[in-house]
């Protein structure tokens, strides 16, 4: 039976582990982290057959993947070893698996043992003495821990369990808490060790007191004041510790006295003094804590709350109003007064209200108003009258002693609309929900104050009456605007303006609206337009902005056609507060459907009719693709595609070729897919060139893609012309420029050498030459009618294939060598090379040349010389010139040796006699062309004048002048000269500029300028006249010697200086004597003459010779006169010595000085030079002239 049993157990076993997969083992493994482990898991091969242990592998399920390879380990034919080392910190789940079967699973937690995670929040808290609390938090740890917390109180030698969950939160209840000190003992243990902390705990300062108010009574209320008490039931056990209490009373307001007590240990007693508020409900909110707790706040006790009324009285004062409190209706039948209310915390009573007294013209009225409200009170108005309102508050005890008034004077005793605000305007902030008022200066500010602003939360559809109280502040005159602040409302808004004894009242805002007003349809219009944006405008006059939350906007491109949307519309959101919008980002030259409506929470407006608005044109973007082709040496095919944005219809293209513009119309605007071709011509051969091209509508694109190309080799310009620039007697050496159009390379030049006889060539050699110059031997000299001429040109070789059919030239030399006559090597350059082999393959190279440049030619001079002959034309030559030299010295030295000249030390005094005593000077005689001095006395013969010259050449200048530098003499006359003049007008005269060390001006610069100048200008053509200038001479007694004056050609100076020129005096006395006196300053006049008529600067003489003997009769004659330290002879000395030789004469104001003459033809610059400034003359230059003049 025994047996039978054993057999049975064996067949349930087998009949188990066939049915088992495997098995694993540990299935829990619990280490420290970095620790070892190992994890054993083997098959059942009865349940896998047909497998073995390579089949079986672990797979992690925390990580969703297999173990490593490396750390598993084959055991035998079906088991497997899973190896882990310095494992991190983890609890996973490892799966032994066989293929997709799983055998087992083991569960490996790896932490740390306690000691490494210490509790760090262990705290408790006592409440009233009647339990303990204590909570801590146990550290997170894979491993699992299990805690164990035991404490003792006064005696160490018993310790006392706690009841704890000993969840994650751990909380330990305790009950025996009439001890001040508690030891805490805290054991944490799990498999890898365990570990124990120590904590100490004051019960004292850890206790919660109860909520206070056990038992509390009210003892006293009043207005201000409130007292109660209560009782604390283990007050007894606070008094080591103490109490803090903490008291909130609601409504809190300041200066508010607060005063607890505790009576004795288990009573309280609380006193509330200056409460603000009479009849008005508080609220007493009371905490308590111990003084020595040690968390503040979380020490307080459970709040004790109580809520008393203080008692009644009269509200304290009446409500508040602004001179201009009221609201005039437009028919002038009507007034509303508007107060602030008083707020709940002044009504101190019940049956709050307010009370109101009308005062007609000072008589109080019985009636009532005619509507009454809370906030405002309407009442009938007659414009005649004055009215005066009394406002109180009032509750159940009585009025308040005081009352607020309003004034309302007659309205027409002023015109009001003079003190009205003006442009009353109020705009809604949406953004922050504020509203800002402003408005302008009434027209008559006379008195003014300022303003008041008043503002109340709107009644529906109604803009001049408050659903709530009204609020005001006051503004100075300076102030038009105001905003409030965030409002959860719509508001009404009004402002008064404030006078002298006077108010208009207040004046509303004309904008509130209900938010169900219907929104009208907008008008939106272009504001402005570019290329990219366009810019829209609307107004909103007839909506208030209140009630609007934005506008719309809708905006899409359109057909040309059908005006029809292309694409899909944008919309924009605008804040209601704008006035315009501009829409950016769109496509230039393009047509726009442009709509809006206003809309709000409510409602929408309808869509406005729509605008179509166009863009303006911007510059394209650059052509694409720009190619060069069918490159010649003359020329090269463009091509490019349009832009890809034209921005408008494309007109011309320009092609830029180095700087050189092509402008190239576009036929086709609005394709923008067809490729354009252009043909730029008249280019230079062998010629870098750079070409981009831009797009033209009414802007210019930005350039295209740059191209570089060169155009191909072509026939070169002539080179510079060939000339000697060096070489001997025997050789030379011809040089030359290169082309100033190359066309090629240049790959050398050719030098033509031709010989010809007369018209025959005889040879003709041509050189290679890579230089610009040619040394060659110059032929000899056979007879003159053989010459030798030079030729260059210019040479460019390019590749045969580089070259079009046409272009095809000549081999290497088109010339004909003729070798006759002369040897060859005289007739080639030496510095020459031989043809180059390469370029005379015609096969492979084609040569571009330039036409022949004509050189120097070569020849038999045509007349010779010997040098005896030119040598001996040199002596006869010199030998000549030398004996006229000694001849015109020998005449000279005759001529100077027959001249005694003799010097006075007095001057000449130039003094005619006549019958009328009448004296007159002939200072100044020119003639025009010829300035040779002659002699006055006819009798002298004119050579004189010539030897003169020599004679006194220390004393004269070039001119003809005796005088020191800078002075001057006059000029005399030829009488060959004058006898040829015929007929010459006053207004014909001809001045002669004079010189002084080379500079040419005037001696004085006159006023009278205009005067010569048209003298000057009437000249009438006749140059070959010689003009004698004769100034100073009285008329009579230019008469009386025989000078015939025209009438016209008299002219009344001083008459004609005052009306052209103030400055010129004419001939009187000069107002610039100096003190000195020159030889031209010398002018004597008839004494007792007090005519102003005088003969004008220039006349007519006709009867010359005549005339001349009469003056050379009346010659002045020699005067001394002292002479001062500086050579000079001053004036008054002078004419001292001449009024004792002439006593007839005398000095007054009818002298005329010789520099107010020259004053008057001072822009001639013919008496003097510019060097003549003073007006004074040397004394050895006077005595000179008199020498002269007696001769």
């Amino acid at each position: 039976m025994y047996f039978l049993l054993i057999l049975l157990m064996s067949y349930v076993l087998k009949s188990i582990q066939a049915t088992v997969p495997g098995d694993i083992y540990p299935e829990l493994v619990e280490i420290e982290i970095g620790g070892s482990a190992n994890i054993t898991c083997r098959m059942n091969q009865t349940y896998f057959q047909d497998s073995n242990s390579t089949d079986l592998y672990i797979f992690n399920d925390s990580t969703k993947s297999r173990v490593p390879q490396k750390d598993i380990e084959i055991i035998n034919n079906t088991t497997i070893t899973f190896m882990i080392r310095d494992a991190p910190e983890q609890f996973s789940k490892y799966i032994c698996k066989c293929g997709i079967h799983a055998l087992a699973q083991a569960n490996v937690y790896v932490g740390y043992i306690p000691s490494n995670l210490p509790v760090q929040d262990f705290r408790c808290l006592s409440y009233d003495f009647e339990y303990m609390i204590c909570n801590f938090t146990k550290p997170f740890n894979p491993v699992s821990s299990q805690y164990v917390l035991t404490y003792v109180t006064q005696s160490p030698d018993y310790s006392y369990d706690t009841i704890c969950n000993y969840d994650n939160k751990t909380v330990c209840n305790i009950t025996r808490i009439n001890a001040e000190f508690f030891n805490f003992t805290l054991n944490a243990t799990n498999n890898l060790g365990s570990f124990t902390q120590y904590f100490y705990i004051n019960n004292w300062d850890s206790m919660i007191p109860s909520k206070p108010g056990h038992d509390y009574r009210i003892i006293n209320i009043t207005t201000t004041f409130f007292e109660a008490t209560w009782k604390i039931p283990k007050g007894e056990k606070y008094k080591n510790k103490g109490l803090d209490w903490n008291i909130q009373l609601t409504p809190e307001t300041k200066n508010i006295s607060k005063d607890i007590q505790m009576k004795s240990n288990t009573e309280v007693h609380i006193q509330l003094y200056d409460l603000p508020f009479a009849f008005y409900k508080y609220d007493l909110k009371i905490r308590v804590k111990v003084k020595t707790a040690l968390l503040k706040e979380k020490m307080w006790s459970e709040p004790f709350l109580l809520s008393f009324n203080t008692s009644a009285r009269l509200p304290d004062r009446p409500p508040r109003t602004s001179n201009g409190s009221f609201y005039i209706d437009s028919t002038e039948t009507y007034v509303r007064l508007y107060w602030e209310l008083l707020g709940p915390t002044e009504y101190n009573g019940d049956n709050f209200t307010y009370i109101i007294s009308e005062f007609l013209n000072h008589t109080l009225m019985q009636h009532q108003s005619i509507q009454f409200e809370n906030n405002s009170a309407k009442f009938r108005l007659d414009k005649y009258s004055s009215y005066h309102f009394q406002i109180k508050s009032s509750n159940h005890l009585g009025e308040s002693r005081e009352a607020s008034i309003i004034s309302i004077f007659p309205q027409q005793s002023r015109i009001s609309k003079n003190y009205k605000p003006l442009s009353i305007h109020n705009v809604y902030h949406a953004t922050n929900r504020t509203y800002t008022l402003t408005w302008c200066s009434p027209i008559n500010t006379e008195g003014l104050l300022g303003y008041t602003v008043y503002w109340c939360n709107s009644k529906r559809a109604l803009q001049n009456e408050c659903n709530e109280s009204i609020h005001f502040e006051d503004f100075g005159p300076n102030v038009k605007t105001f905003t409030s602040k965030s409002q959860e409302h719509t508001l009404n808004l009004a402002v008064s303006a404030n006078f002298v004894g006077f108010n208009t009242g207040m004046h509303w805002s004309p904008c509130t609206m209900d938010e169900n007003s219907d929104l009208i349809k907008m008008d939106p219009s272009a504001q402005q337009i570019s290329a990219s944006a366009i810019t829209i405008q609307w107004s909103s006059e007839s909506i208030c902005v209140s009630i609007l939350d934005g506008y719309n906007v809708t905006y899409c491109e359109v057909e040309f056609k059908n005006k029809s949307c292309s694409n899909l519309p944008t919309y924009i959101i605008v804040d209601k507060n704008l006035k315009k919008l501009t829409i950016s980002y769109l496509k230039p030259y393009t047509i726009y459907k442009i709509q809006m409506r206003m809309y709000s929470h409510v409602n929408e407006g309808k869509m406005s009719d729509p605008i179509y608005l166009q863009t303006l044109e911007c510059a394209p973007s650059p052509p694409r693709q720009l190619q060069v082709s069918n490159i010649t040496n003359s020329s090269a095919l463009l091509k490019w595609l349009p832009p890809s944005q034209p921005n408008g219809p494309i007109r011309n293209y320009i092609a830029t070729v180095n700087g050189e513009r092509y402008h190239i119309p576009n036929e086709d605007f609005y394709n923008s897919s067809n490729q354009i071709i252009y043909k730029v011509e008249n280019l230079y051969a062998y010629t870098a060139y750079k070409v981009y091209v831009t797009a033209e509508n009414s802007v210019t694109s930005d350039t295209s893609n740059d191209i570089h190309f060169t155009t191909l080799i072509s026939y070169p310009s002539l080179p510079g012309s060939a000339v000697p620039v060096g070489g001997d007697n025997n050789n030379t050496v011809i040089q030359w420029a290169e082309p100033v159009l190359p066309g090629g390379p240049l790959s050398f030049y050719e030098v033509a050498v031709t010989q010809t006889r007369n018209t025959d060539v005889l040879a003709r050699r041509i050189s290679v030459i890579e230089g610009l110059n040619c040394s060659l031997k110059i032929p000899a000299c056979i007879d003159h009618e053989y010459k030798t001429t030079l030729e260059v040109r210019a040479v460019n070789a390019v590749d045969i294939n580089d070259i079009s059919q046409d272009e095809k030239k000549s081999s290497f030399s088109d010339d004909v060598v003729i070798n006759d006559y002369y040897e060859t090597n005289e007739l080639i350059c030496s510095n020459g090379k031989e043809p180059i082999t390469k370029y005379q393959n015609s096969s492979l190279y084609y040569l571009y040349k330039s036409e022949w440049v004509k050189g120097t030619t070569y020849g038999c001079p045509t007349n010779r010389l010997s040098k005896i002959t030119k040598i001996a034309l040199c002596v006869i030559v010199l030998s000549l010139g030398v004996m006229m030299t000694l001849y015109i010295a020998r005449k000279q030295y005759n001529k100077m040796a027959n001249i005694n000249c003799t010097l006075p030390s007095d001057f000449i005094d130039f003094e005619v006699p006549k019958d009328n005593n009448e004296v007159f000077t002939t200072e100044i005689l020119k003639i025009k062309k010829d300035t040779q001095i002659v002699k006055m006395n006819t009798k002298k013969e004119f050579g004189y004048s010539n030897e003169n010259h020599h004679l006194l050449s220390a004393v004269n200048n070039e001119f003809g002048y005796h005088a020191e530098p800078h002075t001057f003499r006059s000029q005399n006359i030829k009488t060959t000269s004058v006898n040829d003049i015929s007929s010459i007008t006053a207004n014909s005269v001809i001045y002669e500029r004079t010189h002084s060390n080379g500079s040419s001006s005037s001696l004085a610069e006159s006023s009278c300028s205009n005067i010569s100048n048209t003298f000057q200008s009437n000249i009438n053509g006749k140059s070959n006249y010689n003009v004698i200038e004769v100034v100073g001479l009285n008329m009579e007694i230019l008469q009386k010697v025989g000078v015939n004056i025209r009438p016209e050609s008299v002219v009344n100076l001083q008459e004609h200086n005052s009306e052209n020129n103030n400055d010129c005096k004419g001939f009187k006395k000069s107002k610039c004597d100096n003190g000195y006196v020159s030889v031209n300053n010398i002018i004597q006049t008839n004494q007792s003459s007090t005519s102003d008529e005088y003969v004008p600067s220039s006349i007519l003489i006709e009867n010359t010779n005549q005339a001349l003997q009469d003056i050379d009769h009346y010659s002045p004659k020699m005067v001394t006169a002292p002479i001062n330290a500086s050579g000079y002879i001053q004036h008054n000395e002078l004419f001292k010595e001449i009024f004792e030789l002439s006593p007839q004469l005398s000095l007054n104001d009818d002298y005329t000085t010789i520099e107010d003459l020259n004053k008057f033809n001072s822009t001639s610059n013919d008496l003097f030079s510019s060097g003549k400034i003073s007006g004074y003359v040397k004394q050895r230059d006077f005595t000179a002239y008199g020498q002269q003049q007696s001769i």
